[in-house]
């Protein structure tokens, strides 16, 4: 089973970070991609080089690699059983803004059944 990478980084201030608040001075492991929204927002110095994430695409993880994914972003998978709920509870945690879109397709797309 592989394990997240992650990368060691230090807080300049307090902030919270996948469910979790910790203090200024805090080392944390955090994900490479998150690193440049933690530098945009001065959680952590403009100089904290980014390692490269090599993450496997959630579509390509196995269903014991989703349910450690999802443990490390602290996601509740009790309602997810097959592969398909599990994925679909972790994009929308990732994602809760396009929960609220209104019906279907964007922007009106011909979806076919519009007769």
């Amino acid at each position: 089973m592989a394990k997240e990478q992650t990368q060691p980084v230090e807080f300049l201030v307090q902030a919270k970070y996948r469910t979790i608040t910790y203090p200024a001075g805090a080392r944390v492991d955090v994900l490479p991609d998150d690193v440049p929204g933690l530098i945009t927002d001065g959680v952590i110095a403009a100089d904290t080089e980014v390692a490269e994430s090599g993450d496997k695409p959630l579509e390509k993880m196995t269903v014991a690699e989703l349910r450690e994914h999802a443990e490390f972003l602290g996601i509740d998978l009790s309602d997810a059983a097959k592969k398909s709920q599990i994925l679909a509870v972790i994009l929308a945690a990732q994602h809760p803004d396009e929960d609220e879109q209104p019906g279907g397709t964007p922007n009106g797309g011909a979806a076919g059944g519009d007769q």
